[in-house]
């Protein structure tokens, strides 16, 4: 949130946001919670803010916005005023909403978030940047995002210790953290060196809804400049450096968020364009007594709010301020309320305006110029609607749009040990006797299917017979990936359950003499499940499989087995079709993906997987000495989704079409995109070749980045890579140049 020092504010900016995430070692403290299914956490009540006068050390009064939970901040020189009962905060769409006597109001409680419940409680984008105006003209207006949701999951963090088992991987002294990223409000903001800011930080959840930070440590620190942070919030003050000439400064302000006894760790970074006092264009003139001037800058960024530069006008209607030079801008007059009634903003007229049939737009001089710009109300005065600002016409999500993607998508690419072609099939039928372990006696290579030339081999592990399997390149093991499987036959016929581990630095030693999935205790938990299948072959060869399944997903915030973040159940059908060569098809039925710890359903998804070429001999996708073919389109699927949000007026979902190409070279590109009347929003998530995973250590590399399209379907608002731990670097763009930066894990 902003608030104006001498001058008003302005609202403007860039976004940069980092997660940093890293596991935790060694045994459970004393006292953690051991429970292996964490319960629901609590829910949030509705922020309340409040509206206080502030006095400048020049003796002017303006008004500051913060939670009601802290303390105002008074810039240097000046005082705290009292609240300012009655303030009128006007929302995007023209409603307001009025203070109460000690200047509180509670932004959920608004018409505008009434009539937003869905946006408002599943995107930080959707928040409402909205204009806080003192009824009595005493203090000049500010502008400043709230928080309009209303019961957001508190994101906390819970332990669980991690069974000692056969897979000997370290205990974890980290809780499991609920948090799946964090976004800073104002997304970024331009400001001249005078004046000051308020910015705060919010949290998305794994399920992708917004998050109360609550239960969360927030640090703040600015690169130039100097943050102080409200005492019992999650918002700080930002005062900018003193610069002076005639070019702006770019600051950055990185907003720090852990939890108590997690390693695992969330940034989001707002980088700041600081004008010195004398390089802005001018604009005096007359307007209305006791009355605000708003001046909206046009030009800006989709993935930004408006920009907005506010002042007042004193008791005879003159009023100064300074805009940036050389931009397009249109006029709006705040109106004092008359008795009985409410402030309004309206599109005004101004003299300055060099097209008649335009005659509240126009376009700012040179920097240190001035220009005289009398505003007046037209004759049939129009509210001031901010468009853009609309929750309806917000950004779709970048955080959870990307991790409901992934989550869609993903499954193509994957290598499954369910797969009826995994090539792995013959030795789960035929396990060597106990006696005989490990076995064979040094690693040896799978010879067929999608684990073609992994390296495999039977241990004895927790006291279970199980088969280790490992990623390896090239024709003899020694070359390892950064992926492992372990898979245990169970005692029914059929029945199998797995465990999918992978290094997110390193490789796995496949040369042996025996192969440790856990990499030394390194290995990360991916996912983990069971299986029950019925095989039918003829001559060997499976034609028909029939499997339900079950999965467990993990995340870096979930890594303890038994505890995952999400869980998962299929129906796997595969057919083998007849011809030369014969092709199979796989039909994934409704493939349901739950919250572990609500059990609340998120995606339902069916979708076909289609087998192009086969996968070995002429014209196959991998060739007999082992080496994946560029080129050569192994898989393609198709398929429907539909994502259900849970929100406090009622469960809701959007539908999504799945698309997916799977080359032999490993290289893969997975198509999300919107289904909903209005909404062709959508991600492409094009995943590095085997080889360039390997030796970049990426999956999505930044040679191909991913892509982030708005609701148009056309326009890119963000490009993305994404390592091998799963973290994202997302650039948002603006006509394809970056204009601010995020990360997160998926």
């Amino acid at each position: 949130m902003l608030r104006r020092r001498v001058s008003s504010l302005v609202a403007a900016g860039l976004v940069a946001l980092a997660l940093a995430a890293c596991g935790g070692g060694g045994s459970a403290p004393s006292g953690a919670n051991a429970n292996a299914n964490p319960t629901p956490q609590p829910t949030a009540s509705a922020g309340i803010y409040q509206v206080r006068y502030i006095i400048d050390e020049d003796g002017s009064i303006n008004l500051e916005v913060f939670p009601a939970d802290g303390q105002p901040v008074a810039p240097p020189g000046g005082q705290v005023g009292q609240p300012d009962g009655g303030a009128v905060v006007t929302y995007p769409d023209g409603s307001t909403q009025a203070a109460d006597a000690a200047g509180d109001f509670i932004p959920a409680q608004s018409a505008y978030a009434q009539g937003n419940i869905r946006q408002l409680e599943t995107s930080s984008e959707a928040q409402p940047y909205v204009i806080v105006s003192d009824p009595q003209g005493k203090a000049a207006p500010t502008s400043t995002d709230v928080t309009a949701y209303n019961g957001a999951t508190v994101a906390s963090a819970s332990f669980a210790r991690r069974p000692v088992g056969g897979l000997r991987l370290t205990a974890s002294t980290g809780p499991v953290v609920s948090l799946g990223g964090v976004r800073t409000l104002p997304a970024g903001f331009a400001l001249f060196a005078n004046e000051i800011a308020t910015v705060h930080v919010e949290g998305v959840d794994i399920d992708g809804h917004l998050a109360s930070l609550r239960n969360a440590q927030v640090s703040w620190k600015a690169a130039l400049g100097k943050t102080t942070q409200i005492a019992g919030t999650r918002a700080a003050v930002y005062a900018p450096p003193a610069i002076g000439g005639a070019s702006p400064a770019l600051d950055t302000i990185t907003a720090t968020v852990t939890f108590a006894g997690s390693s695992l760790q969330f940034t989001a970074t707002s980088r700041v364009q600081v004008f010195p006092p004398g390089a802005g264009f001018a604009l005096s003139g007359s307007a209305l007594a006791n009355g605000s001037v708003l001046f909206v800058q046009a030009d800006v960024p989709r993935v930004f709010h408006p920009y907005f530069w506010l002042t007042s006008a004193d008791g005879t209607g003159q009023y100064r301020r300074s805009v940036p030079a050389n931009v397009t801008l249109t006029s709006i007059l705040g109106i004092p309320p008359s008795p009985g009634g409410v402030f309004s903003y309206a599109v005004a007229n101004n003299s300055f305006a060099a097209i008649p049939s335009q005659p509240s737009q126009f376009t700012s001089g040179v920097p240190g110029a001035s220009a005289t710009a009398n505003l007046t109300l037209p004759s049939s005065p129009v509210g001031y609607i901010d468009t853009a600002g609309l929750a309806r016409n917000a950004i779709p999500p970048l955080i959870p749009y990307l991790r409901d993607a992934y989550a869609a998508t993903i499954d193509a690419l994957a290598r499954h040990v369910y797969d009826a072609d995994s090539g792995v099939q013959a030795l789960l039928a035929a396990p060597p006797s106990a006696a005989s372990l490990p076995s064979p006696a040094v690693p040896q290579l799978v010879t067929t299917g999608i684990y073609y030339h992994w390296c495999y081999q039977w241990e004895m592990l927790g006291g279970a017979e199980t088969l280790v399997l490992e990623e390896n390149a090239g024709t003899t093991c020694g070359s390892g990936g950064n992926d492992a499987v372990t898979v245990i036959p169970g005692s029914a016929a059929g029945a199998y359950s797995y465990v999918h581990l992978y290094l997110s630095s390193g490789a796995y030693n496949a040369a042996g003499p025996t192969l440790d999935p856990t990499g030394g205790g390194a290995a990360l938990l991916a996912d983990a499940g069971s299986w029950t299948q019925t095989l039918q072959q003829s001559s060997g060869t499976i034609t028909s499989d029939a499997a339900t399944v079950q999965i467990q997903s993990y995340n870096l915030g979930h890594q303890t087995l038994g505890t995952p973040a999400f869980d998962e159940t299929l129906a796997y059908q595969y057919t083998l079709n007849p011809g030369t060569p014969a092709l199979a098809t796989i039909q994934i039925a409704n493939d349901t993906l739950s919250d572990h710890a609500d059990g609340e359903v998120l995606q339902l998804s069916n979708r076909t997987k289609t087998q192009v070429h086969p996968l070995h001999g002429s014209g196959g996708c991998v060739t007999d000495n082992g080496a994946p073919v560029t080129g050569i389109v192994c898989y393609t699927v198709s398929g429907s989704l539909t994502r259900t949000y849970y929100v406090s007026s009622g469960p809701f979902a959007k539908n999504f079409a799945i698309g997916e190409k799977l080359d032999g070279d490993g290289s893969s590109i997975l198509t999300y995109v919107s289904r909903n009347a209005g909404d062709a929003s959508g991600a492409t998530i094009p995943i590095a070749s085997y080889e360039q995973r390997a030796t970049s250590g990426c999956l999505v590399c930044a040679a191909a980045p991913g892509t982030m399209l708005d609701v148009d379907g056309s326009t890119n608002l963000a490009s993305f890579t994404v390592d091998r731990a799963r973290l994202v670097q997302m650039n948002l763009l603006d006509n394809g140049q970056p204009v601010g930066a995020l990360a997160f894990g998926l």
